[in-house]
């Protein structure tokens, strides 16, 4: 019996003693860690961290790799947890601080982004660090102060294209486009290969309704990345409103033939044959366009004006109405709707069309003026009315073309002695 025993407790010593060696160190869980990360197993590498900070809780490498793994994974509150721990160990790690203000981010929580910034600033200034500030201070509407710490950053490097284009996209927000231009410059003279330096002054130029400039920084941003869809967008839309609809066109086509569905493109194809006056093309196009988006008011208007021009006329009501039941308020599609009842000699509807365009807008002297012809087959005391406000607006208007007040002076003449 005792012999037993002491077998027995012999056998439990030796396999005390084997799992002891086969026990990892908190080190060898971390090396472990690292090289699941460099395959590619973030998740496995983060359980293996843990593990070495079960072994060692102080350990500032184990915490700091953990923050990264759990970035990786787009888990930003459970890095910003290991980084606060991180930098508890190593208060003054750069790297750790950097991580942390850069997951504050991401979680949005910018203001404590902007602190861990500024505590990093102090332990080494950056340019970097000022620009992250100064982008922030930005999005937080504080431009003065991103403003300051951008200007902090160009002093470490004068000649930073990044820098610029950070100053230039806040002067637009404070809408100092002159100001912004001049940024935007320089960061293109800074880096002539940064596309969006000539991107966004392209944009500001289009505020500043400076067409040919805007096209030259579009055509920029292209040379300096001809893959750039944006601007490439952007380029054929200016040149269409400079007049340039030659240039547009197969712009947008090539579009259109890469992406069917390509929104932008379709519309400003539509309206580009609408300009050039071939109502059928611009049709097709509009159709296309209804078909990915079918409430769009201003679509189902220019639909009408186009189904007029081919005297389509039944279609042209068809679409003013749908322009109207999606957008009331539209006075001119009204107006468009009583022209027409007006050529299909329904007076009825051509008033009562007129009288909801001068609800919406009183003093559109147009409205007043046929509303008025309208009401001589109706209502002659009511016509003799309208054209009285009719010349009581026009003789306000210095542009109301003279024939128009002319021909109403005659016609309530003529009432005033026929009534």
């Amino acid at each position: 019996m005792r012999r037993r025993l002491i077998r027995l407790l012999w056998a439990a010593l030796v396999i005390g003693i084997a799992a002891t060696a086969h026990a990892k160190s908190p080190e060898e869980w971390y090396l472990d860690a690292n090289d699941r990360m460099k395959n590619g197993d973030t998740t496995g590498a983060i359980e293996l961290y843990k593990k070495a900070l079960r072994g060692r809780r102080k350990f500032f490498m184990a915490n700091y790799n953990l923050g990264v793994a759990y970035t990786k994974l787009g888990k930003y509150a459970d890095a910003v947890s290991s980084y606060l721990a991180a930098l508890k160990i190593k208060p003054k790690d750069e790297n750790a601080r950097h991580n942390l203000a850069v997951s504050y981010v991401k979680l949005g929580k910018l203001d404590r982004a902007i602190a861990e910034f500024h505590r990093l600033v102090r332990l080494k200034p950056s340019a970097e660090v000022y620009r992250y500030l100064g982008s922030l201070e930005a999005r937080r509407k504080r431009y003065r102060q991103g403003l300051a710490s951008l200007d902090k950053a160009l002093k470490l490097e004068p000649k930073s294209a990044a820098t610029f284009l950070h100053k230039g996209l806040i002067y637009v927000e404070m809408k100092r486009l002159d100001d912004a231009i001049d940024a935007l410059i320089r960061c293109a003279e800074a880096n002539p290969k940064n596309h969006l330096c000539f991107y966004n002054l392209g944009l500001v130029y289009r505020q500043k309704n400076n067409t040919s400039q805007e096209i030259i920084a579009f055509e920029r941003a292209l040379e300096a990345k001809p893959d750039f869809s944006e601007a490439y967008v952007q380029l054929a839309a200016a040149y269409m409103r400079g007049g340039q609809g030659s240039k547009a066109k197969p712009m947008f086509e090539k579009l259109v033939k890469k992406n069917p569905n390509a929104f932008y493109a379709l519309l400003s194809l539509a309206n580009l044959y609408a300009r050039q006056n071939q109502p059928k093309a611009a049709l097709t196009y509009y159709n296309i366009v209804l078909g990915i988006r079918p409430k769009m008011a201003e679509v189902w208007y220019n639909k009408g004006v186009m189904h007029g021009l081919l005297k389509e006329h039944d279609e042209e009501e068809r679409a003013y109405l749908k322009c109207i039941a999606l957008s009331p308020r539209n006075h001119q599609a009204y107006y468009n709707l009583a022209v027409l009842y007006s050529k299909k000699k329904l007076v009825d509807k051509e008033i009562a069309a007129l009288m909801k365009v001068l609800r919406l807008k009183p003093r559109f002297t147009s409205a007043h003026f046929n509303l008025a012809l309208a009401w001589e087959k109706k209502d002659r005391a009511k016509a003799v009315q309208y054209w009285k406000r009719y010349l009581r607006l026009a003789t306000k208007k210095p542009d109301e073309p003279s024939r128009y007040v002319d021909e109403a002076k005659r016609r309530l003449e003529w009432l005033k002695t026929h009534q």
